[in-house]
């Protein structure tokens, strides 16, 4: 592929085509050659090589006019250090909205020559993910500065972390950011293109996005993304369960933990019957809110910094304390499990009592994160990983709950959560998976819709 637009290859490959056939049809010219035949055959050659031609011509121009739609709705243009597992959950919800069709570079993109003709030719709406460094990469402000030389409807989420550029930064930036030179010259953008970008971007205003963000709010963002709203404000209210999780998700606080954990709850949602009814809610980790005692197994997400944090140190306490069974989820790469060193430096006073009452030692919690750390941990990386492979890891996260629940007693059908529709014994594996989780509103009527879907397996 010579060329980094997909259409142009195609064009290419059409006119040698055409080339060919013309130096082929010089052969026959020889004494007693039917010439008739050979003009007609010219002629339809010329004729298709003008109307890829013009198809060519037509097509970009009526996809930026807008009479004709994009392949892909919106663009998620992020820092993946800094907002990889946010962007992966907005593709999450605005996938579940409909047919809109998300770019997001971990899932998409295949050569790096292609991404800034996406943004120029096939996208409709251009997400940027403002956090602290987004606009101090160099491929980030090629895309921004692509989607605003080509008149791409933008919208920016401002996340907690965002500070808005300074004029000063703006005139200098080819000092501030690595790299950038030599994408400007290999891709074609002017330095004052990149200021005139950044200068708007800057200026413009756009959603907030806060700290505490939850599954509501990532719904009501998505349904302002899809209004094409650019800029307010983004509530956070926490919705009551409707019905009591049996499996919990607990994280630290941060925006991409939570992402992460609301990453893997979608994703489990596909795999265990009932998920939506609360099957595999994602907890709040804040101190005054504890894991409801119906809760019978915990997801445990593990991220860079996370034992750092007291809050989720007395999660951990909480587990101990109940001799509940978690399973380690390791949400990050740069996570590293903590030594018993560390346990030892931390401030027990902060920690949470007994339930006599009594104090804890460092020495407690070290031995609870080691019992925890027991299990073999899977790794659930949304930051970095492709769909099919956080798929998988969702399926073996889901064939790890449903394996303890067997060897601990549960009803040997629970495993049957994992019998897609349409295999031998579904209506009796459904029906123990009501049991199993509980009955949920509606499930006669969810039951049906299952057994009429006839949805294949999935999982072996």
């Amino acid at each position: 592929q010579p060329w980094r637009i997909p259409l142009l290859n195609f064009v290419d490959v059409v006119f040698s085509g055409v080339l060919t056939l013309f130096m082929s049809i010089t052969a026959s010219c020889v004494h007693n050659a039917n010439t008739k035949t050979l003009g007609w055959m010219c002629l339809s050659m010329v004729c298709v090589a003008l109307a890829v031609l013009v198809v060519a011509v037509l097509l970009p121009l009526l996809r930026r006019c807008g009479k004709l739609s994009k392949p892909y709705d919106f663009f998620l243009c992020h820092c993946k250090a800094e907002a990889g597992a946010f962007a992966r959950w907005m593709k999450v919800e605005l996938l579940r909205r409909g047919k809109h069709d998300v770019f997001l570079d971990a899932d998409n993109l295949e050569s790096l020559d292609c991404l800034l003709g996406y943004i120029a030719a096939d996208v409709q709406t251009f997400v940027v993910l403002a956090t602290s460094t987004v606009f101090l990469r160099p491929w980030p402000v090629g895309e921004v500065t692509t989607a605003h030389s080509n008149h791409v409807p933008s919208i920016l989420l401002e996340m907690p972390d965002y500070e808005r550029l300074k004029l000063s930064d703006i005139q200098k930036f080819e000092t501030l950011v690595p790299d950038l030179e030599s994408l400007c010259v290999d891709n074609g953008i002017a330095l004052p293109s990149v200021r005139a970008a950044l200068a708007a971007f800057s200026e413009r205003g756009g959603l907030e996005v806060p700290t505490g963000f939850t599954s509501p709010a990532m719904s009501s963002l998505a349904t302002m993304l899809i209004a094409g709203i650019p800029s307010g404000s983004i509530t956070c209210d926490v919705q009551p369960l409707q019905v009591l999780p049996r499996v919990g998700i607990v994280r630290e606080g941060t925006v991409e933990a939570n992402a992460t954990a609301f990453v893997l709850q979608r994703l489990l949602a596909r795999h265990m019957y009932f998920a939506e009814a609360g099957v595999a809610e994602v907890l709040c980790v804040e101190e005054d809110v504890q894991i409801p005692s119906i809760v019978r197994q915990v997801l445990l997400l593990c991220t860079r910094g996370c034992f750092h944090e007291y809050v989720y140190l007395n999660r951990v306490c909480e587990l101990s304390d109940r001799a509940a069974r978690a399973l380690p989820v390791i949400g990050d790469d740069e996570f590293r499990v903590p030594r018993s060193e560390f346990f030892m430096s931390i401030e027990t006073s902060r920690l949470r009592p007994l339930p006599d009452g009594g104090d804890r030692t460092a020495a407690m919690i070290a031995q609870a994160a080691a019992s925890i750390f027991k299990e073999i941990a899977v790794p659930f990386r949304a930051k970095t990983d492709r769909q099919a492979a956080l798929e998988a890891a969702a399926v073996s996260v889901a064939k790890r709950l449903l394996d303890s629940r067997d060897k601990h007693g549960g009803a040997p059908a629970t495993r049957a959560c994992l019998d897609r529709v349409g295999c031998p014994g579904t209506t009796a594996s459904v029906q123990n998976a009501i049991r199993y989780f509980g009955e949920p509103p509606d499930s006669q009527q969810m039951l049906q819709d299952q057994l009429r879907l006839n949805v294949p397996s999935t999982l072996s």
